[in-house]
């Protein structure tokens, strides 16, 4: 069989485990008072969704590291490039994780300080960026040509390890944002994985679309259960991994596009207010709050979002495939 196809097995794997354990996790969320405690400048809407379960990336993660693993033993197509991807995804989970752990443990909602955060963040993203460039080398598709940027290829993986797993953090506000705008941008990816001929890749990320689609069904509105940042650091950290691991670290900004919207609205805001001593920009950020407190609810914020994505998603796509 081909990697698509064994990509295909493992997208409904994924998928039907997921399904199947979503209400035994979010039953043991609510068992053990996992529940989410809302932003206090948040919007005053949001209080309402104070104490619903979080931690919920538990449910992606038990559809797509069985079916990752197992398909990629059954195809035989196992290679290390795919694994430190899965890995270094790990591994960003586990820094998510201890954050809500802190946030609801000790109910202090910031969780990690920047600090500690960004730190851990910054050793996992060293650390995967060198054992790539042991394995991968500098490849890097800039322009329309792949080019070997020797060891700048290194701290470049790293930045975008780093903006990558804070975007889709920041994201992560609005029921099945951060899930579905990943979902769309992790099919770009698959495909893209599946043209440079990384068919290991491609079946972990359509693992990884299957568990998250399997998420979605609790997450949709009104959300039943929360990513929090066990799943959305996961998340940003595999999208980060794969495209440094395909060479494709630029397209991020296309393919993601909904993802560095976010995050610029977020710096600009900032430093907007920094710079005039006050003002503001937006109403909130980040900008998916703007548009609610315009009067838009949260449906069609997914909805535009992941419409946004798609579309930027297959522009991706078609580049890629011209410059192969």
């Amino acid at each position: 069989m081909t990697g698509l196809i064994w990509g295909i097995l493992a997208f409904l794997t994924a998928l039907f485990i997921s399904l199947l354990s979503g209400r035994s996790i979010i039953r043991k969320l609510k068992e053990a008072s996992f529940g989410q405690e809302i932003r206090e400048d948040g919007p005053a809407w949001h209080k309402k969704k104070s104490g619903t379960p979080t931690m919920g990336g538990f449910i992606f993660f038990a559809g797509l590291i069985p079916a990752s693993v197992f398909m990629l033993l059954l195809s035989k197509m196992a290679d290390i490039t795919a694994l430190i991807v899965l890995l270094c995804a790990v591994f960003f989970g586990i820094i998510g994780f201890s954050d809500d752990y802190i946030k609801v443990i000790k109910k202090r909602n910031l969780g990690l300080t920047a600090r500690q955060k960004f730190l851990a963040q910054i050793l996992v993203s060293t650390a995967f960026s060198l054992i790539l460039y042991y394995i991968k080398g500098g490849e890097v598709l800039f322009l329309t040509k792949v080019y070997n940027w020797s060891y700048f290829v290194i701290p470049l993986n790293i930045l975008v390890l780093l903006a990558a797993n804070n975007a889709v953090n920041l994201t992560d506000g609005v029921d099945a944002l951060a899930g579905s705008t990943t979902f769309f941008c992790m099919a770009y990816f698959a495909f893209a994985s599946y043209c440079t001929g990384m068919n290991a890749l491609g079946i972990v990320l359509m693992a990884v679309m299957g568990g998250v689609l399997g998420f979605l069904f609790y997450n949709r509105h009104p959300a039943k259960v929360f990513m929090g940042d066990t799943g959305s650091l996961f998340l940003g950290g595999l999208i980060g991994a794969a495209a440094c691991a395909s060479g494709l670290q630029f397209t991020v900004i296309t393919a993601g596009i909904v993802f560095f919207i976010e995050t610029l609205s977020v710096i600009i805001q900032v430093t907007y207010f920094k710079l005039t001593g006050g003002k503001r920009i937006f109403l909130m950020t980040p900008i998916h709050h703007h548009f609610e407190k315009k009067g838009w609810s949260e449906v069609k914020i997914v909805v535009v979002a992941s419409a946004v994505t798609i579309v930027m998603g297959i522009i991706s796509a078609i580049y890629v495939k011209m410059c192969i």
